[in-house]
């Protein structure tokens, strides 16, 4: 049987990646049990061979005597016996070769499965090739550098399964040529075995000759019936010589073989080599990935620590934005409370401002009393005067009552007492207007000042929340896509945050500025001028006095 390597062997040594089935690993182990009980059979024969030899030689020596002759001829009836054992151990020698044939071809059959089962086991590996490329373009979309460190990791540890696997295969086919070249070995030696059998054999057919020889000299029936025998085990033997020339050539063929073997040991030789300097590669890029995983991780604990802090500093930023808002509420109150007191104080200013009005008034009447009194007066005074003129013509002194001296100076001096009162108590209510007025100012200005301060407060504590809440987001941008969106969600919700804060911190501002509180400078400048034409009246008063 030619046992030359096909396209499909040459095809099978290439795959790397094959395990051998439970029944290819049975079948040589029957095949190597036949081998054994084969090789057993003909040390057997051989063993056979060399006692019939020995006889021969005894048999070679020059003393012929009729027992002697006798011996002959019970030993050639032995060696008839033994020949038929022998042949009919060359049998089941053939056949066990039969049983090897059928053996190897079902062995190649076994090894065609096993090619077919490496193509689709390769087909599949490109299909999950092709599916692990696409999951590595995804993983490169998503921008997660862990996860391709990871997936990295995971393909180097696959690889290096993959090589290992490899390697054990590749072990398990040396494993399988040698006992390959071993069983040709024993091949061998049996064809060895064989050619001293046809050595064995020539000297039988040379004793055989030696017989006939001796057998024309004695002439009877069992001499023929040998020599048809001998010349039936002659036939045999030139059979068997043919089947040693067919074994002979697949000899040849089985040393092609071994010399296609030896090439193709050193051709996974070199591959082992090379084997062996990618997994050297992939060892060194698993330590890579193993100092960026590592430094990953520090970097992530990093963050998570300023995570951390963060969160209890927006914690804290919160608590004080709560307690700003509290007090922001009583300052609103105190406002409130201020603008009721402002209110209750203008509504005392305008009822003072309706009694200065009302005490004005009074004067004014007082004054068109006294102006009345003061023209009566003075047609009296003019009266008198031309009465005491008339009677200062005749002497140059006036007389006078006591009781108008009395009044005269007496009257003129209350007035100007009342009058001097007047001035003062109306001087004091202005100072005390003016003082009130600017107390209340001073308060107003410092609330003014508390509400800047805690709007500028609040505006700081919103931006150190929009900017803390900006880098949260910005490292949560590393982690992918998706948690770029959820983290684009977060910041657009937290900017919509923050200027519905900054709106409300303007509305909470624009009606402190906007609002300005009735001034009571106004309702001074209004209270002035009344004060001014009442000191105006008091002073035409005294003057006209």
């Amino acid at each position: 049987m030619m046992l030359q390597p096909s396209a499909e062997n040459e095809n099978y040594r290439n795959k790397d990646n094959k395990e051998k089935s439970p029944m290819w690993k049975s079948e040589t182990d029957s095949v190597e049990s036949e081998l054994s009980d084969a090789k057993r059979a003909v040390r057997d024969l051989t063993l056979k061979i060399e006692e019939s030899n020995s006889r021969a030689k005894l048999q070679r020596k020059p003393k012929w005597r009729q027992q002697e002759e006798e011996e002959a001829e019970t030993s050639l009836r032995s060696e008839d016996d033994r020949y038929e054992k022998v042949m009919k151990e060359l049998e089941h020698v053939k056949r066990e070769l039969e049983k090897l044939k059928l053996d190897m071809a079902r062995v190649l059959k076994e090894k065609r499965h096993a090619e077919r089962e490496a193509k689709e086991s390769n087909s599949k590996r490109s299909n999950l090739s092709a599916s692990i490329v696409l999951m590595k373009k995804e993983i490169q979309e998503l921008g997660e550098e862990q996860a391709l460190v990871e997936l990295a990791r995971i393909e180097a540890v696959k690889e290096w399964e993959a090589i290992e696997a490899q390697r054990v295969e590749e072990a398990n086919r040396y494993k399988t040529q040698v006992e390959e070249n071993e069983r040709t070995r024993e091949l061998q030696i049996t064809l060895s075995d064989i050619h001293l059998l046809e050595t064995e054999l020539n000297m039988a057919k040379e004793m055989d000759k030696r017989t006939e020889a001796m057998s024309r000299n004695q002439e009877g029936s069992p001499l023929n019936t040998i020599t048809e025998e001998l010349e039936a085990a002659k036939r045999e033997l030139a059979s068997i010589k043919g089947e040693g020339f067919n074994f002979m050539a697949s000899m040849d063929i089985i040393r092609k073989e071994l010399k296609h073997v030896r090439e193709e040991t050193a051709r996974l030789e070199k591959a082992e080599q090379k084997r062996e300097l990618t997994v050297q590669n992939l060892n060194s890029k698993i330590l890579r990935a193993k100092a960026r995983l590592e430094a990953l991780t520090a970097s992530e604990t990093k963050n998570n620590t300023v995570a951390a802090n963060l969160s209890i500093t927006l914690a804290q930023l919160r608590a004080e934005t709560e307690k700003a808002k509290k007090e922001k509420d009583v300052v609103d109150e105190e406002i409130e409370n201020m603008k009721g007191e402002i209110d209750k104080t203008e509504f005392e200013i305008d009822l003072e401002e309706e009694k200065l009005v009302a005490a004005m008034e009074e004067l004014k009447a007082i004054k068109s009393s006294e102006s009345e009194t003061l023209g009566n007066l003075r047609k009296l005074i003019n009266t008198t005067v031309e009465a005491r003129d008339m009677a200062s013509i005749n002497s140059s002194i006036i007389t006078i009552t006591d009781f108008e001296y009395n009044y005269l100076t007496g009257k003129a001096g209350g007035a100007k007492e009342l009058a001097d009162k007047k001035i003062a108590a109306a001087e004091a209510w202005v100072e005390a207007l003016k003082a009130n007025e600017r107390e209340i100012l001073m308060k107003f200005e410092i609330k003014q000042r508390e509400i800047r301060d805690l709007n500028i407060e609040v505006e700081e504590e919103e931006e150190e929340e929009d900017v803390a809440e900006e880098d949260r987001s910005s490292r949560q941008a590393k982690i992918g896509a998706k948690v770029m969106a959820s983290s684009r969600k977060s910041m657009y919700r937290v900017g919509n945050m923050g200027t519905a804060r900054r709106v409300r911190s303007q509305k909470f501002r624009s009606p402190a500025s906007r609002y300005t509180p009735k001034s009571a400078s106004l309702k001074s400048e209004t209270v002035m001028p009344k004060l001014k034409k009442l000191f105006n009246n008091a002073a035409m008063g005294e003057g006209m006095i």
